[in-house]
């Protein structure tokens, strides 16, 4: 089960979901997984919140930490996540700990995405294998494997007249993969927004966009910011079809009209909402567009 939290890294801000926690025989580790956001690629970043590795038993374990990749092992991952490219960008404050009899220990989960255009607005999952090691005797070793999804700054991709423009990696990616909207006046009106998706695929792609209702974001597992409520209604995001078709190795701009309707309670609010894609090959991308509204006016 995982749950909002807003978290903090050394050189990011890493909000969203926490999980409780994992159980195994004996064993727990929390949390049980978690939505990091922000990551600056060519920034070093430290999860401040650790994973903390519980021993139910009455006897010592030593533990041992690994980042996996969750597809690659037929995990189930969110909708429009792809297992992190490599790795070794995923380290720990410490590979191998000593668990106390009825105790706990901890380690500190470290991110180094490299400096580079196309790690910008990226959508990644990595599980992290927590091991008991095996000693001398024993046939069994426990494993828990909470996951954890990434998500890079958003950024525009800009060209120039000596420099191409360089997408955002992956088949099929947003940029930005996330919008804000502040001060939006709830009956003042329509507040445009243009997103580019980017198809890196030789072929063409062809697929259909749509606003999720919080019920499909959560059918969907995509969880929902720290700090930021769901948008009510999906219907106050218009886009002009919904159908999309992306030449190989090109990009098109898809623009959202967002208009808050009237009423009092539809001011001073925080909100988000997906808009994500589907289409050839099953491909899904996402985008986070996100509604701030104007306070009430005060009475005169």
């Amino acid at each position: 089960m995982r749950h909002n939290l807003v978290l903090a890294l050394a050189a990011a801000a890493l909000c969203g979901a926490c999980g409780q926690a994992a159980y195994a025989v004996g064993m727990r580790v929390s949390p049980g997984g978690a939505l990091i956001q922000g990551i600056e690629p060519g920034q070093k970043a430290e999860l401040a919140v650790p994973i903390t590795v519980m021993n139910d038993d009455a006897e010592a374990k030593t533990v041992v930490f690994a980042a996996v990749a969750p597809l690659r092992e037929k995990m189930k991952v969110p909708q429009g996540y792809a297992d992190i490219p490599d790795l070794s960008w995923v380290s720990f404050t410490r590979s191998e700990i000593e668990v106390p009899a009825k105790g706990h220990a901890a380690v500190k989960m470290v991110l180094n995405i490299p400096d580079g255009r196309e790690y910008h607005n990226q959508h990644w999952s990595v599980a992290v294998a927590v091991r008991t090691k095996a000693v001398a005797g024993q046939m069994l070793t426990l494993g828990l494997y909470p996951r954890f999804e990434i998500e890079t700054s958003p950024a525009r991709v800009k060209g120039g007249l000596f420099r191409r423009a360089k997408p955002p990696a992956g088949d099929l990616a947003f940029a930005p993969s996330l919008e804000t909207l502040e001060g939006v006046a709830p009956g003042g009106g329509t507040r445009r927004v243009a997103l580019a998706l980017w198809n890196n695929t030789p072929k063409l792609w062809r697929g259909e966009i749509r606003v999720l209702t919080p019920d499909e974001a959560k059918q969907a597992r995509i969880d929902l910011s720290g700090g930021w409520a769901w948008l009510p209604d999906p219907a106050w995001v218009k886009h002009a079809s919904a159908a999309v078709a992306i030449g190989p190795n090109a990009s098109v701009d898809l623009e959202f009209d967002v208009a808050v309707p009237a009423g009092d309670s539809r001011h001073g609010n925080s909100w988000e909402a997906i808009a994500l894609v589907r289409g050839d090959e099953s491909r899904v991308a996402f985008a986070r567009l996100r509604v701030r509204t104007e306070p009430a006016p005060t009475p005169r």
